[in-house]
């Protein structure tokens, strides 16, 4: 998400929210200032997905140009990030902000897989499949799996 007038970075788009009045709504996650960094926290806030705020969508370069009416950005929620932000961290984040970078969260490391855990369920599943459950995944392991690659869609941008 970049400002109109400027082609300043503002954040990132985390979400499209419908049903929620006349239009649908961007949930959008700002770029982290100079206090967020040192709070480790992010801000989000919403913009009103309308042509008269969001003139330009550029699916391709996945760029969306917005021009809020004043005060529209400070209407924010603060979020507290899972883990506090180590010192290194904090640099690393403040010298980006000094260089004129768009500032985002950094992301959370996940921790591979057990291989055996890997293994042992690769095999209950072919013993699922034996028994006549052919290609059926346990509902919890199916949102699990999508929230994964969500989380790597939202890495992409």
């Amino acid at each position: 998400v970049v400002l109109a007038q400027k082609r300043k970075p503002v954040g990132r788009v985390l979400d499209l929210i419908s049903g929620t009045g006349t239009h649908d709504t961007l949930l959008v996650e700002l770029a982290m200032s100079r206090a967020d960094i040192m709070a480790s926290r992010t801000r989000r806030c919403m913009i009103p997905f309308v042509k008269a705020i969001c003139p330009t969508v550029d699916r391709e370069a996945r760029v969306l140009v917005v021009d809020p009416p004043e005060g529209l950005l400070d209407l924010t929620t603060a979020v507290p990030l899972r883990r506090p932000l180590t010192p290194e961290q904090q640099a690393q984040l403040l010298e980006q902000l000094k260089q004129g970078l768009p500032v985002v969260p950094i992301k959370e490391e996940r921790k591979p897989p057990v291989a055996g855990a890997a293994a042992g369920a690769a095999a209950r599943k072919a013993g699922a499949a034996g028994a006549g459950a052919a290609g059926k995944a346990k509902p919890g392991l199916r949102k699990q799996q999508q929230r994964e690659e969500e989380e790597e869609e939202e890495d992409e941008w």
